[in-house]
């Protein structure tokens, strides 16, 4: 940008900022005080003036609009170029110095004429067609055969998908920070109900109103959903959505997939305060070297401008959907090499290191995310699968708004690295990265809170495990997986904020393990197991988070089963009571004539067996639940004070205690 072009730009914006708050911008607004640029501004383009573009083989673009950068940067020089061509000025966006010219051209043929006299003026720097683009949604033909993804994963590939429900678990005790994300798409659909949770705001109005957001075409609100969408009882949890009014959705709306419309939408958006941009569209692939003197580089030149001079914001960018190798030259904006920039691919459902075949590959896709038969919400408000990196792509975004809203003074490359650095085996052919939301999250927090070490760093490493409940996108939906039972530090009682409760009853031997809020694990002993040490077949049932009494399971509710055995290698009678029990005999009185019943007994055991339950996700329109499904692996090692509830000395119970445990009578 020249430096006539930034004090413009400058002025311009506090003109925009003045007229904001005569529009009534006031707090009340989702973006008090904000103004859009007036000097920003895109015509739409016509879709049936929209053709191959020969010179550069795989675009397309109108055959009446070009546009320019004058190496001056100036409107005066554009308006001359415009003159000069028969046209006029019907869009700039003065940050770029880039300017829209619609023309009288009405063949491709006529506009290549024009754009070669156009490129031959001395005065001009860039002259390139309006290239048109598309959402990175599934292609209309694949070219490999159809695959049946399945619609639950077994425990081992759950173990990929984890999320961020640390973040819900430790409300209380986590201070976030607001952030701004947007989505530069075909718009948002309010009416879908599934965004009433989070903030959201228009930038191309006055304080963000959104009063005229629509989305016609859907694909906006399909990948917002993925993003915000919030836990309504209905539908799906968009990742970033636990930070409810301190996620602000920055909307900005484009009509088409043209470089003028994404490039304005974009600039709108980073005026409006976006920390992280979603781009779940591109262009190309395009011939990289060709004689004609169009090269896929001009395309690029824009979005690397763009990028470059935004180095506070996060961009992250739609690998695309072609069956080809990413290269960094023929495709933009992905694939471009910027330290605030992300390129997401993606994977199969339930198989994170396979790459969809028929979607991009190569060592320049920085990550992956799950990108076919990913469950999103349409603008009706139904459950939709769309498939493409156009859906992978949120799903990383969303990561980054969390790590920001953690800590706010992140620079984009942090939080980038911290997505990378912590991510998960990913497919070799598509930079062997898989999205991990939960341990960057868990990372973050441990670093920042080191008093959350109980329950992120069980170890005491310094570095954070899969702690307690995680959620997981997983097959087409935002299901739920256990992680570990045996890492929930149950050992250690009074250290941690696991309420355990052991009872030994007539007919057995129960333990419940009680986290507050969080969830609640319970194992019954066949009759047998609490009279002697041993192993015993047990039977147990988790529910996480326990119910509230509500007519509904509460979405994020998992509950199961659990087929278990049980094994008790110690007991230690810690207290005893007085002789409460009337009517003992002579000989019992005189066994023990200064020793009350066992009522403390601590007993040290170990459990394991298989898990087998589901997570409620929501629920669709008839009211039945939307379920997913589990069988899980645990274990667990247990010290827990038992508390004898058998008050009969003569009962087998008692005197079990009093042979097989320390401090007890009869050993």
């Amino acid at each position: 940008m020249t430096q006539r072009s930034r004090w413009a730009r400058a002025e311009a914006l506090a003109l925009g900022l003045a007229l904001g708050l005569a529009l009534g911008c006031g707090p009340d607004a989702p973006l008090p005080g904000y103004a859009p640029d007036p000097e920003l501004h895109v015509a739409a383009i016509d879709p049936d003036a929209v053709q191959p573009f020969p010179p550069l083989p795989g675009s397309r673009a109108p055959v009446n609009q070009m546009l320019v950068v004058p190496l001056d940067g100036s409107r005066a020089t554009a308006d001359r170029l415009a003159a000069d061509a028969g046209g006029s000025v019907v869009g700039q966006i003065p940050s770029l110095d880039l300017y829209q010219l619609e023309v009288p051209t009405t063949t491709m043929a006529g506009l290549e004429a024009l754009l070669s006299s156009t490129r031959a003026d001395p005065a001009v720097d860039l002259a390139i067609p309006n290239y048109v683009g598309e959402y990175d949604r599934c292609p209309a033909e694949r070219d490999v055969g159809e695959l049946d993804p399945p619609d639950r994963c077994p425990w081992e590939d759950n173990r990929y998908l984890p999320t961020a429900t640390v973040l819900q678990e430790l409300d209380r005790e986590i201070p976030r920070y607001p952030v701004h994300v947007a989505v530069v798409d075909s718009g948002l659909a309010l009416g879908s109900r599934e965004f009433d949770e989070v903030s959201v705001a228009d930038v191309s109005q006055p304080g963000g109103h959104t009063g005229s957001l629509a989305d016609t075409v859907g694909h906006g609100t399909m990948v917002a959903s993925l993003i915000a969408a919030d836990d309504d009882g209905f539908g799906i949890d968009g990742i970033a959505s636990p930070l409810r009014h301190d996620l602000h959705l920055l909307v900005s709306t484009i009509q088409s997939v043209a470089i003028a419309e994404v490039l304005g939408a974009t600039q709108r958006a980073l005026d409006a305060g976006a920390q992280v941009v979603n781009w779940s569209l591109g262009y190309g692939p395009y011939a990289e070297t060709i004689p004609t003197g169009y090269t896929m580089a001009e395309v690029q030149l824009k979005f690397d401008g763009l990028i470059r001079d935004n180095p506070q914001a996060l961009f992250v960018a739609a690998a695309g959907n072609e069956p080809e190798e990413l290269t960094g030259l023929n495709r933009a904006p992905a694939g471009l090499d910027h330290p605030n920039l992300i390129t997401v691919g993606s994977s199969e459902p339930c198989a994170p290191e396979r790459h969809v075949e028929e979607h991009f590959r190569g060592a320049r896709i920085d990550i992956v995310a799950q990108g076919r038969d990913v469950q999103a919400i349409a603008p009706n408000g139904d459950l939709v699968r769309g498939t493409g990196t156009s859906f992978s792509t949120p799903q990383v975004s969303a990561a980054a708004a969390l790590l920001f809203s953690i800590q706010p003074e992140l620079t984009p490359h942090a939080v980038r690295s911290a997505l990378l650095e912590h991510a998960l085996p990913g497919p070799p052919t598509a930079g062997g990265r898989f999205l991990n939301v939960a341990r960057p999250v868990h990372q973050l927090l441990l670093d920042e809170q080191p008093d959350l070490a109980p329950v992120l760093d069980g170890d005491d490493d310094g570095e954070a495990d899969a702690a307690g409940i995680l959620a997981a996108r997983v097959c087409s939906a935002s299901q739920y997986t256990i992680d570990g039972i045996g890492s929930y530090q149950y050992t250690r009682d009074e250290e941690s904020d696991v309420v355990a409760v052991g009872a030994i009853a007539e007919d057995g031997l129960t333990l419940s393990l009680l986290r507050p809020g969080s969830d609640l694990l319970a194992l019954a002993c066949e009759e047998g197991c609490a009279f002697e040490l041993g192993t015993w077949p047990a039977t147990g049932s988790f529910v996480s988070p326990p119910d509230p009494g509500g007519r509904m399971p509460p979405i994020g509710q998992l509950t199961g089963e659990l087929d278990a055995s049980w094994t008790l290698t110690d007991c230690v009678i810690e207290e005893r009571v007085g002789d409460p029990v009337p009517g003992l005999s002579d000989s019992m009185r005189d066994a023990w004539p200064d020793r009350g019943i066992p009522q403390h007994v601590r007993i040290t055991s170990s459990a394991s067996g298989t898990f087998t339950g589901g997570r409620v996700d929501g629920y669709d329109r008839d009211g039945e639940p939307i379920v997913s499904e589990l069988t899980r692996p645990f274990s667990g090692e247990l010290s827990v004070l038992f508390v004898n509830g058998v008050p009969d000395r003569e009962h087998p119970i008692v005197q079990a205690l009093e042979t097989h445990c320390e401090n007890g009578r009869l050993r």
